[in-house]
């Protein structure tokens, strides 16, 4: 098929500006395009690549129009939008949009998705680009909810700022967490002024503000545990230290456990004042945490998968909580039952918990794709391995031999 009249010879370099920030994407595309004889580096940049792409998703076949076909057209649209738009690539446990504009975001392979589902799939994509549009001007879903959280934000909470941003999760100053989605759905069709009403009632129950301070009853069903690392309590800001400062117990290696809050629309780690004013101890309000995690742990995804280097089971349920079933007692006997007794295991990030046989070439798969989870994660944890047996969890070393005694094997 034809780039709509490009002269002999004549090359596309767009891609290249996107080569090393969406290199997954650009991946996707290529089989995409070899597919259809095509290369990346030679197809054609907005308007002509989104074009010629909607031809391709009105022409596409049931038997086309499968999983192959959304993730390769949707990492080429979302390509295409990044060059046109300006954007990135933006990436959590194994989710990918593309962010546009101050707080804008687009999910590409639900508009791929969405257009083959369609009557009219070309006229489908060209509203899910108008929509990729909007979003990078301000004036989307995500970005116009976002902005106006910070216009709030801004106004009665200056001390307080965003610090990171995935759709509509959001991380601020003090290592408070923020989820704007079911304020979304809720205010949807109510308007601007509802919607505002309700962005400002969220910002007054904030940690320091007016609506901020809970009963022990109010919350001890919403305490949920949280793995972070040495570097996320060596960064907070200034206004979490002293009194104020986050009840954090160090664990092992650079792991530490913080206690986390689970409130309608937002999540916010809790304070040691807050320990003295109910009069607990940590240990008990730990002890509550981990029963809370292990009711919320019920449906949660272990999925196995096989390699040449052996099994591996990832923990992946997107509830925010996987990285913290490390300290469920039962977790050895669901992995063992898997992998053996003696398991690698690491938690790169706060949605993902990654475990493999403790044995040679599992170990070295295990930890390339810890540090790669790692280094590309918005909530990063530890890039470390660590060992999990019957009687708890300990970092893996190295310099000792695969299977021998460690710390937690100790009496």
């Amino acid at each position: 098929m034809q780039t709509e009249g490009r002269s002999t010879g004549e090359r596309c370099f767009w891609i290249e500006r996107h080569r090393r920030q969406a290199a997954l994407l650009c991946r996707h595309a290529e089989l995409f395009l070899a597919s259809r004889g095509l290369r990346l580096d030679d197809f054609p940049a907005a308007p002509r690549g989104l074009r010629l792409l909607g031809q391709w998703v009105e022409e596409a076949s049931e038997e086309e129009a499968a999983e192959a076909f959304i993730e390769g057209a949707g990492a080429l649209l979302a390509l295409l939008l990044m060059d046109a738009l300006k954007g990135s690539h933006r990436e959590r446990a194994g989710v990918h949009r593309i962010a546009l504009g101050a707080y804008g975001f687009f999910d590409p392979f639900a508009a791929v998705t969405a257009s083959l589902d369609a009557e009219h799939p070309r006229r489908e994509l060209a509203e899910r680009v108008e929509l990729a549009e909007r979003e990078a001007y301000g004036e989307g879903p995500v970005s116009a909810l976002v902005a106006g959280f910070a216009r709030e934000l801004e106004r009665a909470r200056p001390e307080l700022r965003i610090l990171s941003q995935f759709e509509f999760e959001l991380l601020l100053e003090g290592g408070i967490e923020v989820d704007l989605r079911t304020l979304a759905r809720a205010t949807r069709s109510q308007g601007a002024r509802a919607q505002e009403s309700a962005l400002a009632r969220l910002v007054s129950m904030l940690p320091g503000g007016p609506a901020s301070k809970l009963s022990l009853r109010e919350v001890e069903g919403r305490l949920l545990p949280r793995l972070v690392s040495s570097a996320f309590l060596a960064g907070l800001p200034s206004d979490v230290q002293g009194p104020s400062r986050l009840y954090a117990r160090p664990l092992v290696g650079d792991l530490h456990l913080c206690l986390c809050l689970h409130l309608e629309g937002r999540q916010r780690f809790l304070r040691s004042s807050e320990l003295e004013t109910w009069q607990l101890e940590g240990a008990q309000v730990e002890a509550r945490a981990l029963s809370n995690l292990a009711q919320a742990s019920m449906k949660a995804r272990f999925l196995r998968f096989e390699s040449e280097e052996g099994p591996l089971v990832v923990a992946q349920s997107r509830d925010g909580l996987d990285a913290a079933r490390l300290l469920l007692p039962t977790l050895h006997e669901v992995l063992a039952a898997e992998l053996g007794p003696r398991i690698a295991l690491g938690v790169p990030h706060r949605d993902l918990l990654l475990a493999a046989p403790e044995e040679a070439a599992s170990v070295r798969t295990l930890a390339s794709r810890v540090a790669e989870a790692h280094r590309s994660a918005p909530h990063p944890i530890s890039a470390s391995l660590f060992v999990l047996s019957a009687r708890g969890f300990a970092p893996w070393r190295p310099d000792l031999p695969l299977g021998a005694s460690r710390p937690s094997d100790q009496e």
